[in-house]
């Protein structure tokens, strides 16, 4: 063998070498992560498991890695080594998860342990072999089932649309919020109305063609944006053939499980039609470029610690171990404050004189809370009220998993309940001495209609954002100060007087409001005792 050829062969070896004990460092880096992060990974598989619309997330690892093995010959002569400009990042997605779990927000806990996945990837193998797999790891975002917070949106630009469509059609239609009547029948547009599979499903797929098929960046993001527009647009045409199949038919097509299929198969013949225009654009294969092994840019390098384990590897290695550990060693402290406190029955707020309490009508409207720690559910009559209003108070002496203050499974009513919002806004009233805005919505059974106002109540601070109050949970829990809260809803009978029942209900929380504060601050004080 001449000397040429034993260089060669000394490189491939090496180069062997460096491989094998990178993904070594990696496949360790890993089980640690999932070790770490075990309760935020199981959280997002369960969702897979219960929601169809986020059931991709199986396949996107092993499409993921199957992108991987795509660039096999490009990676093979490429030589990995760690760089420290992924700790950085992986020290803030660390800090990421940990606000996420102390508001107890899933998808950014999610969102944040798929980061420190893609990072660690980064910080192990090198900018260059990083660089190759930008896409394949980006993919891997597609896991976390994010999509949530387009549904309401989604559902107000369906109904608007579609009745909009219904009534250029020639045909009458009366709406109340989410649901409208025609002459042949009554409609609703519910939740998996709302587009956002159409949507997931179409961007997940246009991300990945628009990678295969085409070099150009420019190409990429067009296709991927129409990726984006098109679902909405089908979705709305969708909605508005199905209203109109059921009204031509008398309401005997188009109402049942046909209704769904109706819907899959015009979205998945959309689907072909995006792919079939797009193959026409398709770039040629660039050709390969012959790359030399070498040692990777940027990364720390050469010289080992035992076991031949170069110092970049280990203080790599190091900086995921701390984004790992660090972050759910401080969870339990954050909790010990309130482990242990005894609940406490909910007690009335003293009533004004002049007002009556009473017990709510098992057939009333009541919100659908859940894991609440203490409750109140009240009616009070008074002369100067004129008519009742109703107190629900639901309190939460912590937050924890399934069992949170702000969440999406606390809500107004569900699409199978008899009670529907036909109103909404935001009105900002008085509450404890300072203007705060409520959250109000009209719920409406038959000819039964009430006017009802939402309110968190975070420690000493009122807020009807859902943003805003998983920001003020987290600034408490960073602080170590109160991670109690309380969701509050005032309601009474609409009136037909306009901004009667509204007096009425800024009336009560005057009166009420400060209580009401000491009722829901009792349990501290007995914690204390």
């Amino acid at each position: 063998m001449d000397a040429g050829n034993l260089k060669v062969e000394m490189n491939r070896s090496m180069l062997a070498r460096h491989w094998t004990l990178s993904l070594i460092v990696l496949g360790v880096a890993v089980l640690l992560l999932a070790y770490g992060f075990y309760t935020s990974i199981a959280s997002m598989v369960d969702i897979w498991i219960r929601s169809e619309t986020y059931t991709h997330g199986f396949i996107i690892l092993p499409l993921s890695l199957w992108l991987v093995w795509r660039k096999r010959e490009e990676l093979k002569v490429r030589h990995p080594g760690p760089t420290l400009l992924a700790v950085p990042p992986l020290l803030g997605c660390g800090l990421i998860w940990l606000l996420g779990t102390l508001v107890d927000v899933l998808v950014v806990q999610q969102f944040a342990v798929v980061m420190i996945l893609i990072c660690t990837v980064w910080g192990v193998l090198g900018n260059r072999i990083a660089a190759s797999l930008w896409f394949p790891l980006l993919f891997l975002l597609f896991m976390v089932p994010a999509g949530e917070g387009v549904v309401p949106p989604m559902m107000e630009l369906t109904a608007s649309s579609t009745v909009w469509m219904v009534k250029l059609s020639g045909i009458p239609v009366y709406r109340e919020g989410m649901f409208f009547s025609l002459p042949s029948g009554d409609w609703s547009v519910v939740e998996a109305c709302s587009g956002v599979r159409y949507l997931i499903a179409s961007m997940t797929l246009g991300c990945l063609y628009a990678y295969l098929n085409y070099q150009a960046w420019q190409k990429r993001l067009v296709f991927v944006v129409i990726s984006a527009v098109v679902p909405i647009i089908a979705n709305i045409l969708r909605a508005y053939m199905i209203v109109m199949l059921g009204h031509w038919s008398d309401m005997t097509v188009a109402v049942g499980v046909d209704h769904l299929l109706y819907g899959w198969i015009f979205f998945g013949l959309v689907i072909f039609l995006l792919f079939w225009c797009g193959s026409y654009f398709v770039d040629p294969l660039a050709a390969s470029e012959p790359v030399q092994a070498a040692g990777d840019q940027g990364s720390v390098a050469h010289a080992s610690l035992p076991f031949g384990v170069s110092p970049g590897q280990a203080m790599t290695l190091v900086a995921v171990l701390a984004s790992a550990l660090y972050a759910p060693l401080l969870i339990p402290a954050q909790d010990a404050k309130v482990t242990g406190v005894a609940a406490i029955a909910l007690e009335s707020p003293r009533l004004p004189a002049n007002w009556q309490q009473s017990d709510v009508a098992g057939s009333m409207w009541r919100p659908i809370i859940v894991g609440e720690d203490r409750k109140l559910e009240l009616a009070v009559n008074g002369e100067d009220l004129g008519e009742p209003v109703l107190l629900y108070v639901y309190q939460y002496l912590s937050q924890r998993q399934d069992a949170e203050l702000i969440s999406a499974n606390n809500r107004f009513t569900i699409p199978r309940n008899p009670w529907r919002v036909v109103e909404a806004r935001r009105p900002t009233v008085a509450l404890s001495g300072r203007d705060v805005k409520v959250e109000e919505v009209v719920m409406q059974l038959g000819v039964d209609s009430w006017r009802v106002w939402k309110v968190y109540r975070l420690g000493n601070f009122y807020t009807a954002n859902d943003y805003v109050g998983k920001l003020a949970q987290a600034l408490n829990s960073l602080l170590l100060h109160r991670r109690d809260g309380a969701i509050v809803f005032v309601l009474t009978p609409r009136s037909e007087v306009a901004g009667e029942d509204t007096q009425r209900l800024q009336r009560f929380l005057q009166a009420l409001s400060v209580p009401l504060e000491q009722v829901l601050d009792a349990w501290q004080v007995e914690g204390e005792s």
